[in-house]
């Protein structure tokens, strides 16, 4: 308990990583219930007004609240008369979805082999690498856009097969950190005590490698970030209520700058980007509390 208090008191003292995590739950809690934050969903006809399609952002309409207009138009609407802003709010459900899924799951798996094959060596550490050295050769997006055409279950596909490509990234990284760290003096003297090979690993090896595991674990929410983001952009999305990569296309299918109509194209954009740096400010932040306590 003094351990948790001590690291939410170190955390806290890291401004970077406040703001990410503002930024982190609010599309957190647009994900968990779109409804309470956008009255229009984008996958209902009924929230169709195409009398006022491609109107510009009305800041009048944001100030005015829920209660009466429901934000409808505080970003502008687009061709279909679909409002913007509860496009972003729905939108937020894939990506979140997607990011921790894979994420955490490739971490998972990629800690674990990481951790067996550094440690133990041998047969099953020949074994383990070199079948993530076959996976980290497998051209991935091609295969994403494969799968993703000929099967229904877009959801399911991508998160299985980022999890399959990014814990090849993990275990290695994991891998040559668990190397270095088995080698010095205090795994050693363990060893010498009797210690289980399970209680060394628990308390002498992983401390030492949580710190990159989160720096891993930042550049892998990121990568599904982006993966989504691509096939969805590339109209290979076949959710009701799309997402953020989804807009992005349709604004490029309707040329939207041509046009004038920026709103469908910056809102998607600006949101990608902040997920993305929540992401990595907060595992900055955690990095850096992490390297903290060691010290």
């Amino acid at each position: 308990m003094l351990s948790l208090r001590f690291f939410v008191r170190r955390f806290s003292k890291q401004k970077g990583g406040l703001l990410g995590l503002t930024i982190l739950l609010i599309f957190v809690a647009f994900a968990v219930y779109p409804p309470a934050f956008a009255k229009y969903d984008p996958a209902d006809p009924k929230s169709y007004f195409v009398g006022q399609a491609l109107a510009p952002p009305s800041w009048s309409s944001f100030f005015q609240g829920s209660s009466r207009t429901g934000f409808y138009g505080s970003l502008g609407t687009d061709q279909l008369g679909r409002d913007v802003f509860s496009q972003i709010v729905y939108g937020t459900q894939t990506p979140v979805l997607i990011t921790f899924l894979s994420s955490a799951a490739s971490i998972l798996i990629g800690l674990l082999i990481g951790l067996l094959a550094g440690y133990f060596g041998g047969r099953s550490d020949e074994l383990l690498m070199r079948t993530a050295d076959i996976v980290l050769t497998i051209p991935l997006l091609p295969l994403l856009i494969i799968l993703v055409s000929v099967n229904s279950n877009y959801l399911l596909d991508l998160t299985v097969l980022i999890v399959l490509a990014w814990w090849a990234w993990t275990a290695r990284l994991v891998r040559s950190q668990v190397l270095s760290t088995k080698e010095r003096a205090f795994v050693d003297a363990a060893r010498v005590l009797g210690v289980r090979n399970f209680t060394i690993v628990r308390r002498h090896i992983l401390p030492n490698v949580v710190s990159l595991v989160f720096a891993t674990a930042t550049i892998g929410v990121a990568y599904a970030v982006i993966t989504q983001a691509s096939l969805s952009f590339l109209g290979l999305e076949n959710s009701a209520r799309g997402s953020w990569g989804t807009m992005l296309f349709y604004a490029l299918k309707f040329a939207s700058f041509s046009t004038g109509a920026w709103w469908l194209v910056l809102p998607p954009g600006i949101c990608l980007s902040l997920l993305v740096l929540s992401v990595f400010l907060v595992g900055n932040a955690i990095e850096s509390v992490i390297d903290q306590i060691g010290t």
